[in-house]
């Protein structure tokens, strides 16, 4: 838990007085895990390979896997906003699910 350093400058949260100083070091927040230039070039590619492979899917499963899992809409809403069943919905869903993971498997494994 963060400590806060002494200091006879008085501060406040809302807008008071900005000492400049860390309430605790920076080393102290945990290291970080950024991603090295390669590493972020495969996820840009892999992005890339599952916004492909979604585009690739028919309606309605283009709009439900966009729904569900991209704009984390809740299957049941989701369902009605396309005006299908759950359990259609869900089958849908697995479906487009199914198609993507083939194809980010595929590109990983040429």
């Amino acid at each position: 838990m963060p400590t806060a350093t002494s200091s006879t400058t008085p501060t406040s949260t809302k807008g008071g007085e900005d000492i400049g100083q860390f309430i605790d070091s920076p080393n102290a927040w945990g290291t970080t895990n950024r991603l090295t230039p390669e590493d972020d070039l495969e996820t840009t590619e892999l992005f890339g390979v599952a916004d492909a492979a979604i585009g690739q899917l028919p309606p309605p499963l283009d709009e439900i896997i966009q729904l569900v899992d991209i704009d984390k809409m809740a299957l049941p809403v989701a369902a009605d906003a396309l005006d299908m069943s759950v359990e259609s919905t869900t089958a849908a869903l697995n479906q487009a699910r199914i198609h993507v993971r083939t194809t980010i498997d595929q590109y990983m494994n040429q």
